[in-house]
């Protein structure tokens, strides 16, 4: 997650992640800008996740912290569904993958919504997309 920045400003490449070692560095500070803006988009916002495992335990923490803080915003996160795509004979084993997906998000208050395919990503957010307004 980079930050967003205005036209005239630019952003300091000291602060750029490229390694997985500059990666801890940065979620291991509180006060980083990663963890500061990702805690106040979770505390004031529903967010949709797309593209990740939900796994991370940086993420995962993040997101427990505001849930723990009494925040209860609802954010989703969309997969494509493990079920589809699959011979009938490995179906039940990916049936079971989906529902352990299901708990663990359920667990972080993280609803899961699962698709055929990525290409409804688009329908997804035009549904959802609210005008942007510039100041």
């Amino acid at each position: 997650m980079l930050p967003r920045f205005d036209r005239d400003l630019e952003l300091d490449n000291s602060r750029i992640v490229f390694s997985e070692d500059d990666y801890h560095n940065l979620y291991s500070d509180p006060y980083s800008w990663a963890n500061i803006v990702q805690l106040s988009l979770l505390t004031s916002f529903s967010v949709l996740f797309i593209g990740l495992s939900m796994q991370d335990p940086n993420l995962r923490r993040l997101i427990d912290l505001s849930r723990s803080k009494g925040f209860r915003n609802q954010h989703f996160a969309v997969f494509c569904d493990p079920t589809k795509h699959v011979p009938v004979s490995e179906r039940s084993q990916q049936l079971r993958i989906r529902q352990m997906i299901e708990l663990d998000l359920k667990s972080l208050g993280v609803t899961p919504w699962f698709i055929d395919d990525y290409e409804q990503v688009t329908d997804i957010l035009k549904s959802i997309a609210v005008p942007y307004e510039a100041n």
